[in-house]
């Protein structure tokens, strides 16, 4: 069945606009009613009528458009919640396969400025723009002046605040920049430039960069020897003068300028809807350290939300190596940096961007700072960061892209041999061994990764690994269920072949491996 859209355009096509000036009252009339069966018949014959007038001599395209934008302005002005996908159907279907310059009177009306900085009201702004780029998005590379233009006007804009717009802002954006490549022989399109907007989007950001910039500096122990306390004690002091230290400096920012969080809601909006063609450029990996500090908090949700988003865009993105010594900057300076938050998101966006870029990253140079970057994480005095750094370094170990190699695990056995006090029998340690305590348990933690790296295999070095893990059977709670859960889950995933690799084991390991995995008898 032949839709009206498709009738009028045959219509149009063929007799031009000899039936243009009946049209005209019942199409006034049609705009100007706010019920939805009305606008949506006015978006049909709009739709119809460019698209049939696409033969048109210039006089009577520009007579058309000056009947028209009048009942275009008065049909967004009643807009609503069922009428505004219509619409945005309409204007993609008028700029599909043709011309911007044909449409430009359209493009006039909507790019305007007073369409897009009169403020109507979250939902009418947000129809602006979401017509706008349906109409945009058609054009693709054929409109950077357009795309020029757009920016400048959505600038300003960016630290609005309610959402429905600041959601639609970063679409739009997307929009804007998808074309932003290079093209062969290296020369550059005449689309905005991401470069030069992220610039920008950075001076914008500059009070949110002193919660990044901090580097470590010293550890919150006190000087000179104290009196010995207990090891929960200790890991709690850790993670609560972290915290402490992390909401104090968030309550300053959000206290001193809201709009900057706005600002960067958007700016995540936009990447995490960024369909750009463009590989990771070095411009993006500028926002890398921010983007890690807000991906994992929970005083504002849709920061979180939008931040762990953005980073998963980032991750599954094309990582030329022109970007990875930029990328491992900015990892390095986060890994060393005083938000252990931040350090975990990171390990996590590590894993999965070396997964997606697996043939880019083999290199030892690339692997080496990567490794470096793990280790100095499992030393991290906040337990939820040394179990990702395991988590993330047993993944690597278990694709092949870091080798378990005797340096590595003799690196792992060394931090594990620390020694702490111990005080009436009961393990104790002074302020100034805490990170004794801290090294003897990333010693564990690596040694748990390199066996769950070997989740159906045994390699040569597991058996003694398991060995040097039964030495810690009586460490301080997290230590020793670390030590539990991996044995645990080493039986777990070999018990089908168990019968044929426990022949790699000795009688002795045996015996030490099946005193960690029998729990002990009540009357023993």
């Amino acid at each position: 069945m032949m839709t009206m859209r498709a009738r009028a355009t045959g219509l149009f096509r063929n007799f031009g606009d000899t039936f243009l000036a009946l049209f005209k009252p019942h199409l006034e009339q049609l705009c100007a009613d706010k019920q939805e069966s009305s606008q949506r018949c006015a978006a049909e014959i709009v739709a119809g009528l460019v698209r049939g007038c696409k033969h048109w001599p210039f006089p009577k395209v520009e007579s058309m458009w000056e009947l028209l934008l009048p009942c275009l302005a008065s049909a967004f002005s009643e807009i609503s919640l069922e009428t505004y996908a219509d619409w945005g159907s309409c204007l993609s279907d008028c700029s599909s396969d043709r011309d911007p310059r044909r449409l430009h009177w359209l493009f006039e009306m909507i790019v305007s400025s007073e369409s897009l900085s009169q403020s109507r009201g979250s939902f009418k702004d947000t129809s602006v723009m979401y017509l706008l780029q349906r109409a945009l998005s058609q054009q693709e590379w054929r409109a950077p002046a357009l795309h020029h233009r757009l920016l400048e006007h959505l600038e300003p804009q960016l630290s609005h605040p309610y959402k429905l717009v600041r959601d639609r802002l970063g679409s739009l954006l997307s929009t804007v920049f998808l074309f932003d490549i290079e093209l062969l022989g290296g020369r550059l399109s005449a689309q905005p430039k991401v470069s030069d907007f992220v610039g920008r989007l950075v001076t914008g950001l500059q009070p949110l960069w002193g919660m990044v910039s901090d580097v470590k500096n010293g550890s919150t122990e006190t000087d000179g020897p104290t009196s010995a306390v207990d090891v929960d004690d200790l890991a709690m002091s850790f993670a609560t003068t972290t915290v402490s230290l992390e909401d104090s400096r968030r309550d300053k920012i959000e206290t001193k300028d809201g709009a900057v969080i706005q600002l960067l809601k958007t700016a995540l909006n936009w990447l995490g809807a960024n369909r750009s063609l463009q590989p990771l450029s070095p411009s993006l990996l500028r926002l890398l350290p921010l983007i890690l500090r807000h991906s994992d908090q929970e005083e504002d949700q849709e920061l979180d939300v939008l931040a762990k988003t953005a980073l998963q865009q980032m991750a599954m993105s094309w990582l030329p190596s022109a970007s990875i010594e930029a990328l491992l900057d900015e990892l390095e300076m986060v890994a060393n940096g005083n938000s252990w938050r931040a350090v975990r998101s990171a390990l996590t966006f590590i894993s999965t961007i070396v997964f997606q870029n697996l043939l880019t990253v083999q290199k030892p140079n690339i692997s080496s700072r990567i490794q470096k970057i793990l280790l100095v994480s499992l030393q991290n005095p906040q337990l939820e960061v040394r179990e990702a750094a395991a988590s993330c370094l047993s993944k690597l170990l278990q694709c092949g892209y870091l080798v378990l190699s005797s340096e590595l695990t003799g690196h792992f056995l060394e931090m594990a041999a620390v020694k702490l006090h111990k005080t009436k029998g009961k393990v104790a340690v002074r302020n100034t061994d805490g990170k004794a305590l801290v090294k003897r348990h990333a010693g564990v933690l690596g040694l748990a990764a390199c066996i769950r790296a070997f989740p159906h295999t045994i390699p040569d070095a597991v058996p003694d690994i398991l060995v040097a893990l039964s030495r810690h059977a009586h460490d301080p709670p997290f230590i020793l269920s670390t030590v539990k859960k991996t044995v645990a889950d080493f039986k777990h995933t070999h018990r089908d072949t168990w019968e044929l690799h426990k022949s790699r084991f000795t009688d002795e390991q045996l015996l030490i491996l099946a005193d960690l995995l029998i729990s002990p008898n009540y009357f023993t």
